[in-house]
């Protein structure tokens, strides 16, 4: 029996299935084959497109961390840098200025942030007047160029001028310990030139009264009236003034300075003396209470004692003296 022909129509869908099947295989090939030229893990250019439009890459975000960890390193090297300039321009410096034609003292002060009275004591100036070629020492902030003598201390200097040890340990790089070399010049910060007045000095025992040069600023060590004047009373030298107030009042030290003596003196009971170099010091008499050792240092105005009636005494008061080289002097005039 002769064998059927195949119908057309019944092949035609596995040629058509086949064919396909080809096509599908070509295209994947190709695909494979240009992913095999991209370098392993990098995507393609399109699915840069695609990953911007979902956001950064993790590769990319690790980028963005590292620029901005490096830029927040060098803002703050930067930082650094300029605090340590900073602290460089604020230390104190002496600069050479020379005069020119219509300066005055305070345009020269102001253009260095001084003041006039920095400037005339540092250049030994008595009057305001200038002339063109003078050259100038100026010193870069308020204070005075002081140049060491001998027997000279920090706390003589710092009380004879105004201001404190730590302020001029701390401008010229000092501490208390450092030996002071004569003729080296040091920088006052905030100090005020020792004002300087003559004076006659009250006779002691044999001793007759002297001429004597008062140098600092003092402040009233306490407030209240005074019952008894320096000068002769009863037969005999009041040698400083007496202030009324009721006990337990604050007695403050009048100057700057290092404490002497704290204790029990005589008729003066409870006792507080404070050295103020250059031979100046003051007595704080009659207290019902010290509160400060010897060999201490004292700013102005710190609370010393209290006020009392121990020793001779008639009734709560402090007895106040000022003294150049161990001599009395009225203390009125030198207190505000």
């Amino acid at each position: 029996m002769p064998k059927p022909e195949p119908n057309p129509r019944h092949s035609r869908p596995w040629l058509l299935f086949a064919a396909l099947v080809v096509l599908v295989g070509l295209g994947l090939g190709g695909f494979w084959a240009a992913a095999a030229m991209e370098p392993s893990g990098s995507p393609s250019m399109a699915g840069y497109d695609q990953l911007d439009d979902l956001g950064p890459s993790p590769g990319a975000a690790a980028l963005s961390q590292g620029d901005e960890a490096s830029d927040a390193t060098t803002d703050a090297v930067a930082s650094e840098q300029e605090c340590e300039a900073g602290e460089e321009t604020s230390t104190p410096l002496v600069v050479t200025y020379v005069v020119k034609s219509g300066d005055t003292l305070w345009d020269i002060a102001i253009a260095h942030q001084t003041t006039i009275t920095s400037v005339k004591y540092n250049n030994g100036l008595s009057s305001n007047t200038l002339r063109p070629g003078q050259e100038l020492k100026i010193l870069t902030i308020d204070g005075l160029l002081y140049k060491v003598k001998s027997g000279d201390t920090l706390s003589g200097i710092a009380s004879r001028f105004d201001t404190s040890i730590s302020k001029i340990e701390e401008a010229n790089g000092i501490d208390r310990t450092s030996l002071l070399a004569i003729g080296t010049q040091l920088i006052l910060p905030d100090a005020t030139p020792p004002r300087q007045v003559t004076v006659k000095t009250a006779s002691t025992g044999a001793g007759r009264g002297q001429t004597a040069t008062v140098t600092g600023n003092y402040i009233w060590p306490v407030r209240g009236r005074i019952t008894s004047p320096y000068g002769w009373r009863w037969g005999t030298i009041h040698t400083g003034i007496d202030i009324a107030a009721p006990t337990g009042t604050s007695v403050k030290a009048a100057r700057a300075g290092q404490v002497t003596h704290s204790g029990w003196l005589g008729n003066y009971g409870y006792t507080v003396v404070i050295d103020h170099g250059g031979g100046m010091s003051t007595v704080y008499a009659h207290n019902s209470a010290l509160l400060v050792s010897a060999g201490q240092w004292v700013e102005q105005g710190t609370v010393v004692a209290r006020v009392g009636s121990t020793g001779r005494s008639t009734g709560p008061h402090l007895h106040f003296e000022i003294r150049v080289s161990g001599r009395p002097i009225d203390p009125r005039p030198h207190l505000p």
